[in-house]
């Protein structure tokens, strides 16, 4: 079973990052963390090693930028880790490996984990992908989901309104249908416009 129930709505840890980042809430430029958790996405089952990749877009708007950090809403029952990696898009799901923000450990419990990026480089009006998982996916983890499509965006950013999954990897994804129109990770993104 991919999904296991809501963990409480308050999300009561902050973890650290896996490299420099600004740090700095004005740097935010999309988010929608403010969302009900609503479902979660699994992405490894310690019990039976059960592993999967879960993924969700999100596109920039006219402006060249450098990613800091993505903060994701992840909950775990007994503790676990997972990479996330930045991704091309390829037709509506994710396609080549840009890189990866690196692997974070965090306690059970519901948890706000944030990724910092390396400095890659976003290009304008593009759609990226960010996939939770394989490898480096250990205990019980699920990224938090929410029914809701709002987001916020000061500089016109957007998420993708589905989320997706793979059980083979990431060679092959299909979309997360619960029934609701939008079913989307939680997360957020920092960055910063990429001087001239």
């Amino acid at each position: 079973m991919r999904r296991v129930k809501p963990p409480p709505s308050s999300l009561t840890q902050t973890l650290g990052t896996a490299g420099p980042s600004s740090g700095n809430d004005k740097d935010v430029v999309l988010s929608n963390l403010a969302q009900p958790d609503q479902v979660e996405f699994s992405v490894s089952f310690s019990a039976n090693e059960t592993k999967y990749v879960v993924a969700n877009s999100f596109t920039t708007s006219l402006q060249y930028y450098v990613l800091s950090s993505a903060t994701l809403a992840l909950f775990s029952n007994s503790g676990g880790a997972a990479e996330l990696q930045l991704r091309t898009d390829r037709g509506g799901v994710p396609g080549p490996l840009i890189g990866s923000l690196g692997s974070q450990a965090f306690a059970s419990g519901a948890n706000l984990v944030t990724y910092s990026s390396v400095g890659f480089i976003l290009l304008p009006n593009t759609t990226y992908w960010l996939t939770l998982g394989q490898p480096g996916a250990t205990g019980d983890v699920a990224w938090s989901g929410t029914f809701s499509a709002t987001q916020t965006s000061p500089v016109g950013w957007s998420i993708g309104d589905r989320a997706f999954f793979s059980e083979d990897g990431g060679v092959t994804y299909q979309e997360e249908n619960a029934g609701p129109p939008s079913e989307t990770a939680r997360f957020s993104i920092s960055a910063r416009i990429l001087p001239e």
